[in-house]
């Protein structure tokens, strides 16, 4: 209750669930677990650590590596196909265009920004 908008300490708790939020919500809260959205996040949270330089590319791909050796879902192709609607001739994946506009309802948000939480060495 005193950090409702996680804006302090209590961020970091959400390491992932940006982008997994989004995932939720286009995948409509079925076909995707929570985990394997956050696993998701995590590995995409990893990956713009390592490009912005707050991650060393030797502790991307150990993470990267965790999650292959517990042989969890963190690539984007794990993602779940689905037909958005029945006229839909191949299923398909979220759009990041689609991703964008969800991830700007994130709670974590400040003013129009998209906040991420990101690895820091």
């Amino acid at each position: 209750m005193q950090d409702e908008r996680e804006t302090g300490l209590r961020a970091i708790l959400n390491l992932g669930h940006t982008l997994a939020h989004a995932l939720e919500s286009f995948y409509n809260y079925t076909g995707i677990k929570h985990g394997e959205a956050v696993t998701i996040g995590l590995s995409y949270a990893a990956f713009l650590s390592f490009k912005k330089g707050f991650l060393m590319q030797n502790d991307f791909l150990r993470i990267q590596n965790v999650f292959e050796h517990l042989n969890m879902k963190w690539k984007w192709e794990h993602l779940p196909k689905i037909q958005k609607v029945a006229t839909d001739i191949a299923p398909v994946i979220p759009q990041t265009s689609e991703l964008m506009v969800l991830m700007k309802g994130d709670k974590k948000n400040i003013d129009d920004s998209i906040r991420f939480i990101l690895f820091r060495q």
